[in-house]
């Protein structure tokens, strides 16, 4: 079976493409949103849709906490936002979680074959002259989904940036999350710091609270935890070399999935724990993981680039990075 629906999703105009394996729909308009990750197999929807949010037509630069609906959304040039950030001689304002959310995508290209089906979206950036493509591929036999990026500067200016994918994951308690077996450092946030009552910046994947060894952060913990924090990894080249494949996992008994790629075009992984510990509006705090294969090892562009850690498309540049999605 390999199937492109065309159909809505609360009013919104979707595409669906699935095989017996893997369904994904995404809904171009409101930013490329990809609102639906399930397995065929067993009827699990990965991607965590907060139905009291919605979907919702933002205008450039609304206020994301309002239409912060859960899935899977991609952020560009920045996560947090940027007042009059300085690119050559202009200052731009890039918007909370990026410019690309609340931006209508186009639909380029939708190629169906035989053997696999290709989704290829496009948006045109505000105000930094750039063009960010992003194609879904499903073969028709495959676990998984490619998903790949293409960058391009059509400025005469260098552009700086970072880019993390956001998607936000349906979890329940004591779901496993793997990453390899390598000591992969991460950097702390106030909410860990806070939450485990410490002051250490940096520690080695997984961590386990000195005080109550039940809390280990490769396990989802319980409803009632309140935990919120958002951390990156170090820059994952220095544990890997130019062949390797990083690969990151989350498990519910027999079933999994997870992400795929190499950590010399995706440099960093973020990781945002929100365990009923954050809300952003005021609606009840989400029980969520995002899992976030990016570029940089900071929400704030300015501070990336501070770290020297950010991302630079020199002009007229091109760039391109690929993410395989997988199921079990």
């Amino acid at each position: 079976m390999l199937e492109c629906i065309e159909h809505t999703v609360q009013g919104f105009n979707a595409i669906t493409i699935r095989n017996a394996y893997l369904s994904c729909t995404v809904v171009p308009e409101l930013g490329g949103k990809i609102t639906s990750l399930k397995a065929m197999q067993t009827q699990r929807e990965w991607l965590a849709l907060d139905e009291q949010v919605g979907l919702n037509k933002a205008n450039y630069a609304d206020d994301f906490t309002r239409f912060d609906s859960g899935g899977w959304d991609e952020c560009f040039p920045s996560i947090a936002p940027e007042v009059d950030f300085p690119i050559a001689k202009r200052k731009v304002n890039i918007p909370d979680h990026g410019q690309l959310w609340c931006l209508p995508w186009q639909v380029v290209e939708l190629k169906t074959s035989k053997s696999a089906i290709i989704v290829v979206l496009q948006c045109e950036g505000v105000g930094l002259g750039y063009r960010f493509t992003r194609s879904l591929k499903l073969g028709k036999s495959a676990k998984g989904l490619i998903v790949n990026y293409q960058l391009v500067n059509h400025s005469d200016e260098p552009i700086p940036y970072i880019w993390s994918m956001h998607p936000i994951f349906a979890v329940t308690p004591n779901m496993h999350i793997t990453l390899p077996t390598r000591a992969i450092e991460f950097a702390t946030d106030t909410g860990f710091k806070t939450f485990f009552n410490t002051q250490v910046k940096h520690f080695s994947w997984p961590y386990q609270s000195p005080q109550n060894h039940h809390l280990n952060l490769s396990h989802v913990m319980p409803y009632y935890s309140g935990f919120a924090s958002k951390m990156y990894s170090d820059r994952l080249s220095t544990y890997f070399t130019e062949t390797d494949s990083f690969e990151v996992e989350l498990s519910c008994g027999d079933e999994y999935c997870g992400f795929r790629f190499s950590p010399h075009q995706v440099s960093h992984l973020g990781l945002w724990f929100n365990y009923h510990g954050w809300s952003g509006n005021d609606l009840p705090a989400p029980f969520v993981l995002g899992i976030e294969p990016c570029i940089g090892n900071s929400d704030s562009l300015r501070q990336s680039i501070e770290n020297k850690e950010a991302a630079i498309l020199v002009a007229h540049e091109q760039r391109s990075w690929q993410v395989e999605f997988f199921i079990s």
